[in-house]
């Protein structure tokens, strides 16, 4: 159900959880941001999740702050309940088209009879974030800390000479500070033993994703 046209929207939305950052999140944003001009990013509130009966392992903060940095996101807001909100938002932006993925076909179809262009994109099959959790909670993991930019290449060269795919599960915890994002995903696409990347302010972040982890693999193994 994507939108085949040569002619880009100027504003578009699309929410999500974005948890655990993958390339099925990555592709499915590049893919909205190529039907449109500026792409509006909601990214749903702890509370939010809480209230669908979703737990996340990383916070609101940490989800925001990720997808705040993708180049190819213009801006990014909280979503604190899509069928409160999306109204206000669509019209607070001046949005053209809401964009979901295909998980939600039919979902937001009632929207077209308020006049709102609904556009479905696929998701990227064999990746999810079910799948990283299950991945996780079978494997060894090991955690990569980046404070500079210039540890960059010298981190990804490490994971990729050093750790085994098939028995790890490889997390980058890398400095708010850094500027070059951009180049990061560079490296992040050339290097397929990273499972999952994530921006941090400071190093209590860290340890809280590491005791939130290890009580999950203890809950579930």
């Amino acid at each position: 159900m994507e939108k085949k046209t040569p002619n880009k929207y100027n504003i578009c939305l699309t929410y999500g959880t974005f948890d655990m950052f993958h390339f099925g999140h990555l592709s499915l944003l590049l893919r909205c941001k190529n039907q449109c001009d500026q792409l509006i990013v909601g990214v749903a509130t702890d509370k939010y999740n809480k209230f669908k009966n979703k737990e996340s392992f990383q916070s609101e903060n940490q989800r925001f702050n990720f997808i705040n940095m993708l180049p190819l996101v213009d801006k990014t807001i909280y979503e604190h309940n899509f069928s409160i909100q999306w109204k206000k938002d669509y019209k607070k932006y001046k949005a053209n088209a809401i964009i979901m993925g295909d998980d939600h076909v039919g979902e937001l179809d009632y929207l077209i009879k308020e006049g709102l262009n609904i556009i479905y994109l696929k998701r990227t099959t064999g990746i999810s974030t079910t799948d990283i959790k299950e991945k996780l909670k079978c494997k060894k993991y090991s955690f990569f800390i980046q404070e500079k930019w210039i540890e960059t290449k010298n981190i990804f060269n490490r994971i990729n000479k050093n750790i085994n795919k098939n028995d790890h599960f490889s997390i980058l915890g890398i400095s708010n500070k850094i500027e070059a994002h951009y180049e990061l995903y560079q490296f992040w696409n050339n290097s397929k033993k990273v499972d999952l990347i994530f921006f941090f302010d400071d190093i209590e972040e860290i340890n809280l994703l590491k005791r939130k982890i290890n009580y999950w693999k203890k809950l579930k193994g």
